[in-house]
């Protein structure tokens, strides 16, 4: 059998835009044996009250793990500080995440941010 892929969704402008199909596929993958995060720039309060939102209309499991901005490290936290457009911080800390966890797939509404910090593939969300 294959290695399981590890696909990352966005909240913001991907999965809550269109969030029948993100569910869709994230429950196909991990019937499939595959991994599904959420990767977001959100706080980790933000992100579960739309994910409990959203579970309310579409009560399926899609996702394995929510990795939000409480995993962020110093020098992202100090950018953001220091008053850095925080879509630039959010997709560096996405991109170092991707990396650590060995993220094979994003889908992200910033694509082009996100391509500045890395190298795992990203399909932009318009």
């Amino acid at each position: 059998m294959q290695s399981p892929l590890t696909l990352a969704i966005d909240i913001d402008q991907t999965l809550l835009a269109y969030p029948a199909f993100f569910t869709t596929l994230g429950a196909a993958f991990i019937q499939a044996g595959h991994r599904v995060y959420i990767l977001t720039g959100n706080n980790h309060e933000q992100a579960n009250k739309k994910l409990t939102l959203l579970a309310m209309k579409y009560p399926v499991k899609f996702y394995n793990l929510v990795i939000d901005t409480s995993q962020m490290n110093d020098e992202e936290w100090q950018m953001a500080k220091a008053g850095t457009e925080f879509a630039l911080v959010a997709a560096k800390f996405k991109m170092r995440m991707a990396k650590q966890l060995k993220i094979d797939i994003i889908f992200d509404d910033q694509a082009m941010d996100l391509r500045m910090f890395g190298q795992t593939p990203v399909f932009e969300v318009r």
